[in-house]
Parts: C-alpha cells; structure tokens; sequence
C-alpha cells in the first residue's frame, strides 16, 4: 500500500481502538494527571500496559508528557 492509499480512518481506528487507549482519553479529558493517578482511575489497567499506552499517544502527538524538575520528580500527562 502506497502513502496516498491510506486510508486515515483506518490509522485512527488502529491507534484509538483500543479500550486501555479510550480510557486514558477520558481520564485526561478533564486536564492533566500524574501516572499514578491514572493508574487508580484506569479501571485496573496493569502499570505496562498504561506506560505502553502514554508512551504511544506521546509518540502520535496526541498527549505531551511534561517532567518538573522537582524531587520526587513529577511527570504529567495531558
């Protein structure tokens, strides 16, 4: 298949079609959270399976991952 064959519902679909996927959509769908927090509201996501999931979305563009330099260090997720 050629770049101009894709077809780019299909893209989205492969990439949001995932429950783990639309659950961490929602949970951040009222602002920023900590993995943590979306650990305790991902309705028993396994830690790996959240990371894979936040690592992908950050990769697509779909999420930004911001880091403070703070100790404990803070990531979140938006």
């Amino acid at each position: 298949m050629t770049v101009e064959e894709i077809c780019p519902i299909a893209e989205a679909a492969k990439l949001l079609g995932d429950k783990w996927t639309l659950i961490v959509l929602r949970d951040l769908a009222d602002g920023p959270r900590r993995f943590k927090d979306l650990e305790r509201l991902g309705e028993g996501v396994s830690p790996s399976i959240l990371a894979s999931r936040l690592k992908e979305l950050v990769g697509e563009g779909l999420l930004t991952r911001t880091s403070y330099n703070e100790i404990p260090p803070r990531v979140e997720y938006e």
